[in-house]
This record gives structure tokens, C-alpha cells and sequence, in this order.
């Protein structure tokens, strides 16, 4: 039913427990495809003896490219009806697909589906705060207001929509996750937002997005 994109980059610090939210989801019928971006760390390493362990882990190894290349290839790879972005150093609720699964079923129409995020402090593990997320479709206008979505960790898109709509632009690393879904929902899908937690963000001061 899923198939479930890990792209990574020098991740051998926080890939273990992002890794371990995934093997502790009460969805089981999933695949994972890690995607190596040229790290220079234990990574690599770290991705070979997961798949040695569990076959249902495919690793893919390119020289950096970048996120969206990263995640563009993963998702050639998927086999799944859904496909869901997991960022390697994100963490998802155990309830995460099975959530996404019945809202699915529930929202036929929905092309991808998210929900809340937890931030939480990585030195203390408190949650700092939650995302707003409002039931229902999302317009082009909420997500240029305040990107709900907030992080690729939360979203789930149907495989096929996403391949009509073009995948991630690879000549950005940074909003491309935004620009993705203002292409999707302006081309007529439903991006379709429910109101429960379901990926924890690491609020990191050295990270990208701060």
C-alpha cells in the first residue's frame, strides 16, 4: 500500500530512531527506499546492514544531488499505491499510515493527505509546540499564508498524482516541498489536511529550514 522515501545526507545521528518510528507502525504493508545523497558519514553504512536485516529496505547510493533529486529517484522505485516522505532525521507516530490509510478510504478523492506535527526540543525531547491544521482540502492560498503541511515528513501522495504532476523541480533545495504541492493542488488534486499529530519535527537550529 505504501511505499515510504527516505532521502539521506549525513544522517548517521538521527537515522536510527527515525528509522525505528517506521518499523514501529501498526500499518505493516509498506516498502522502504533510502536514498543515499553522496553522505560522507557512516550513512551508507548504516542503510546496507538495515536492508541485510529486513528485506522490505531497498538502498539507493548517488553522488549529492541534492533533496529533491534524492527524492525523485526514491519515488521511480516505489511500488506502492501511496508514497510517503520520511526525512531521515523526522519521527512518526505509530498510527502515522494506518491514520492516512482510513482517511484514504474515508476521502477517495484526496490525491495526498497530512496532518498535525509535533516540534519538539532535541536536547530535552519536550514538544515545543503543534502545527495548525485545518480539516479538509487546502487552498493554494493557505499554503502560501503558512505552509500547513510544514515538512515532506508529513505528507503522503498518491503515486500517480504524483508522476502528473511532475515530481520535485530538482534545480531547488530549498521550498521545493512548496512549490510541489502549489503545483498539485493548482492542477485540480485534493490536498487534503486532517487534524491529527502525526510526525514529530526535530526543531534544529543548524537545519535548513531555520
Amino acid at each position: 500500500r505504501f511505499s515510504v522515501v527516505i532521502a539521506c545526507y549525513n544522517a548517521e545521528e538521527t537515522l536510527p530512531e527515525t528509522v525505528q518510528s517506521l518499523l514501529q507502525q501498526t500499518e505493516t504493508d509498506w516498502e522502504a527506499i533510502c536514498v543515499d545523497d553522496g553522505s560522507t558519514d557512516a550513512t551508507l553504512g548504516l542503510l546496507h546492514a538495515l536492508a541485510a536485516r529486513d528485506p522490505r529496505f531497498k538502498v539507493i547510493h548517488q553522488d549529492n544531488a541534492g533533496p529533491s533529486r534524492a527524492r525523485n529517484v526514491g519515488v521511480a522505485e516505489a511500488q506502492g499505491d501511496w508514497v510517503a516522505f520520511l526525512d531521515a532525521d523526522d519521527i512518526w507516530c505509530a498510527n502515522k499510515l494506518a491514520h492516512i490509510a482510513t482517511v484514504a478510504s474515508d476521502v477517495p478523492d484526496a490525491a495526498a493527505i497530512y496532518g498535525r506535527i509535533s516540534f519538539f526540543d532535541p536536547r530535552s525531547g519536550k514538544i515545543t509546540t503543534f502545527s495548525t491544521v485545518t480539516e479538509g482540502p487546502t487552498s493554494i492560498t493557505a499554503l502560501l499564508g503558512e505552509n500547513p503541511v510544514c515538512t515532506l515528513s508529513n505528507l503522503c501522495v498518491r503515486r500517480d498524482s504524483f508522476h502528473r504532476v511532475g515530481g520535485f523541480r530538482e534545480d531547488m533545495r530549498f521550498s521545493e516541498d512548496l512549490e510541489f504541492l502549489i503545483r498539485l493542488v493548482a492542477s485540480g488534486e485534493m490536498l487534503f489536511g486532517t487534524a491529527v499529530a502525526l510526525v514529530r519535527y526535530r526543531a534544529s537550529v543548524d537545519g535548513l529550514s531555520a
